[in-house]
């Protein structure tokens, strides 16, 4: 297969339906896509595994209108290049949603609007430089960011009140992080492995 273009209107019987969520596990190892995926602005939440393991696509846009990424939504699509998007729609992003996704690059601003993140949600993203954080998050969960290795800034908002386990492991060239004062707890290994700072 070469692109998917996911349609924001499907026909049934003559009747027009507006496509507005990709279902849980909807193409998950789909592995014989390549090139860019485009998702329509109608979709408000993509679901449990809904891209997981679709290892061929290079690029894809989040639409404004999407609430809701789902757990490992994108885990392991290990192609998609350039810079990812987050638009201001988000409000949730599930456990491993982006899991392995290994070459993204450049800097994630992770908006305003979210308010949750889950565990291993960027592990092993190791592309991504720069990171900002929403500032309505109060949580940095357990492997957050674990693995990226060329992370070298980041912005914790000051409503951050805790910083799970191993969060940050692994990121060994991290050397610009300032903690804010509100933080209460601080789990095993948060910085384990960050050299510099």
């Amino acid at each position: 297969f070469s692109e998917l273009t996911i349609p924001d209107i499907v026909t049934h019987k003559e009747t027009n339906y507006s496509v507005t969520e990709i279902a849980d596990n909807g193409f998950e190892d789909m592995i014989n896509f390549y090139g860019s995926l485009t998702i329509p602005n109608t979709i408000t939440k993509i679901g449990n595994f809904a891209f997981s393991g679709c290892d061929g696509f290079d690029g894809i846009t989040i639409p404004e209108g999407v609430i809701t990424i789902g757990d490992n939504a994108f885990s392991n699509c290990t192609s998609f290049t350039g810079v990812l998007t987050i638009p201001n729609s988000v409000t949730s992003i599930g456990n491993n949603a982006f899991y392995n996704c290994i070459n993204f690059k450049g800097a994630l601003t992770i908006p305003n609007s979210v308010i949750s993140i889950g565990a291993n949600a960027f592990e092993n993203c190791k592309w991504i430089t720069e990171v900002t954080i929403s500032e309505n998050v109060k949580e940095i969960p357990q492997k957050c960011f674990s693995g990226c290795a060329r992370l070298k800034t980041i912005t914790i908002p000051d409503n951050v009140t805790y910083i799970g386990n191993q969060a940050f492991y692994g990121c060994s060239t991290l050397s610009n992080i300032i903690l804010p004062d509100n933080i209460k707890t601080i789990g095993s290994y948060a910085f384990l492995n960050c050299k510099l700072i």
